[in-house]
């Protein structure tokens, strides 16, 4: 079997680009209700008998 080498130097053609924010500069009022929200959600998808969850992964570049 072939080992795969990753090429860091290639552009990742699902990556999504970003601007970088400086920590000070981070909103984390808002990451605090977007997790609560999260959490929210994922406790009534929890209490119900059946469904589909779909996780969605972000890769930046």
């Amino acid at each position: 079997m072939s080992r795969t080498q990753f090429n860091y130097r290639e552009a990742d053609p699902m990556a999504m680009p970003v601007d970088p924010v400086d920590p000070e500069r981070f909103d984390f009022d808002r990451f605090e209700t977007f997790v609560m929200d999260a959490e929210r959600r994922y406790a009534e998808f929890m209490s119900k008998p059946s469904g589909v969850a779909v996780w969605q992964r972000v890769r930046v570049g």
